[in-house]
């Protein structure tokens, strides 16, 4: 199994900083999967994986990665 940085899966340094004081150094496999999915597609994705692997974070860490806080709107 490879480790992948979230950096390496176009994760900004900002978030990754976050990760990193939060103990995350590496992705899971669904992440390292899903994560440049969510950067370079429009396409809807739907994932499957086990408990405790990593699916909300597959989902999460992208979005709030992409999140532009200027905006005071969804």
């Amino acid at each position: 199994m490879s480790q992948k940085s979230f950096s390496s899966l176009g994760v900004s340094q900002d978030t990754v900083s976050i990760l990193d004081k939060k103990g995350y150094e590496f992705a899971t496999p669904i992440q390292e999967e899903l994560i440049p999915h969510f950067f370079n597609s429009d396409q809807d994705l739907i994932a499957q994986a086990a408990t405790g692997t990593g699916k909300t974070g597959a989902f999460g860490i992208p979005l709030i990665d992409s999140m532009d806080y200027a905006k005071k709107e969804v």
